[in-house]
């Protein structure tokens, strides 16, 4: 494999997460040699996309600096919103954080604090932001990692408001359990 370089097109993206952005078209994904959160632009949504670097390059202080996973990132009002996942300094376990721009250099800055913290459960993975367009209602969906303590995983939603602040303390949980159908035993 050869090492990615800024500005150039890449193949190697996991988890990409996407938005169109003052003027621009942004992918971020999962970490790798470009950063924790590596983000390429284009001029347009099926145009090639080249690197443009790491989107996240202050790490928050209660994460490990590496191993960023899944970002996802959604524009509400004037500024772009990246929610991801990390392990923290304190348990390696996975927790949620939020960080937010309001500039088109998609230079994002994290919250000093874990967004979404779940000790018991394995941690929190793979978060996704969503509005309800009937309600006009805001929300975060994501995951226990229960694959990591061997346990179900579930889906669970929480209420956010508009500046990303927690409504209420309790998020509810949308599915039950995740089944590999092939191994009926084995959660996913």
């Amino acid at each position: 494999m050869t090492k990615e370089k800024i500005g150039e097109p890449t193949e190697n993206f996991p988890d990409p997460a996407g938005i169109a952005f003052k003027g621009k078209y942004y992918a971020f994904s999962t970490a790798s040699d470009i950063g924790v959160v590596p983000f390429a632009t284009a001029d347009t949504p099926q145009g090639t996309y080249k690197l443009r670097g790491n989107a996240l390059p202050h790490t928050p202080e209660w994460s490990k600096a590496t191993d960023f996973w899944a970002p996802d990132v959604v524009v509400w009002d004037d500024q772009a919103l990246l929610a991801f996942s990390a392990p923290s300094k304190e348990n390696g376990k996975r927790c949620i954080g939020i960080a937010t721009t309001k500039s088109a250099t998609a230079k994002f800055e994290a919250r000093d604090y874990p967004f979404i913290i779940s000790d018991t459960e394995g941690g929190v993975i793979d978060p996704a932001f969503f509005k309800d367009h009937n309600t006009d209602r805001y929300y975060l969906l994501y995951k226990n990692d229960g694959n990591d303590i061997k346990i179900p995983s579930h889906l669970w939603m929480i209420e956010i408001d508009r500046n990303v602040e927690l409504i209420g303390s309790n998020p509810k949980k949308t599915v039950d359990r995740f089944v590999n159908p092939q191994s009926p035993s084995q959660w996913v």
